[in-house]
């Protein structure tokens, strides 16, 4: 599997840009990372509990929202609304699969490990 990374550098546009940019089709987003120029902005996506539900579900391989939720000792609706925090970024996608009559949703993740990198990249001169 792929490493997503998280990136700070200073000189790149808001991660706020960059999504509004991606959702009206201007491809922005670079592969398998995110950009942004604020450390706290890259904290408030990827905090401890996302990170945790991540880990969860690349190494326990949960069968639905509800084994993920019992895994983790969480309320299954607070766990549904990380997990699609986490489908949106791209880090893992929702399968839909039919249990009996009922149809579930799988989380699978889609990198296997997340970096959070900083890169102090020099401003060129004019």
């Amino acid at each position: 599997m792929k490493t997503f990374t998280f990136k700070y550098s200073p000189n790149e546009p808001s991660i706020t840009k960059q999504l509004t940019d991606s959702s009206s089709g201007k491809p922005y987003v670079k592969p398998n990372e995110l950009v942004s120029k604020s450390l706290k902005a890259i904290f408030q996506l990827a905090t401890e509990a996302r990170l945790e539900i991540f880990d969860a579900i690349v190494n326990q391989q949960p069968s639905s929202i509800n084994d993920l939720a019992v895994k983790l000792a969480k309320s299954q609706p607070y766990i549904l609304k990380e997990v699609r925090t986490l489908e949106s970024l791209g880090l893992i996608k929702l399968v839909k699969e039919l249990d009996g009559q009922r149809e579930r949703l799988k989380p699978v993740a889609l990198f296997s490990k997340i970096v959070i990198a900083c890169g102090f990249d020099r401003k060129k001169a004019a």
